[in-house]
């Protein structure tokens, strides 16, 4: 994890305002209401959206503390498959909604 971790600190070094309004928006989401599982699946979403290997496996590890299943975890990268793949009382409580927004304002 050292070339991830090092990306990481180029992140916050190269855009500490970006950095800053990351955090904020998991903050106001949290305070909001939004489901903590939901919230760290889409900060997972994001993560692999942006390549980032650091954050990908940071937002793993704070989902599995948070107790997301292992199959959501996994599934994430593909959720638009998974959601037919797996049954209703196994889904991946991904909204679509979400999902879409958040793969809409990631493309380049």
């Amino acid at each position: 994890m050292s070339h991830a971790r090092k990306e990481y600190r180029d992140f916050m070094a190269l855009t500490p305002d970006a950095y800053e309004a990351v955090l904020a928006i998991g903050q106001v989401a949290g305070k909001a209401g939004m489901d903590k599982q939901l919230l760290e699946l889409i900060k997972l979403r994001a993560s692999q959206i942006n390549g980032c290997a650091f954050c990908v496996q940071y937002h793993i590890l704070e989902g599995e503390k948070l107790g997301v299943p292992a199959d959501k975890l996994n599934l994430v990268v593909v959720w638009r498959e998974a959601r037919s793949l797996v049954s209703s009382s196994n889904c991946l409580s991904m909204p679509a909604l979400p999902a879409t927004w958040l793969s809409a304002s990631t493309a380049s």
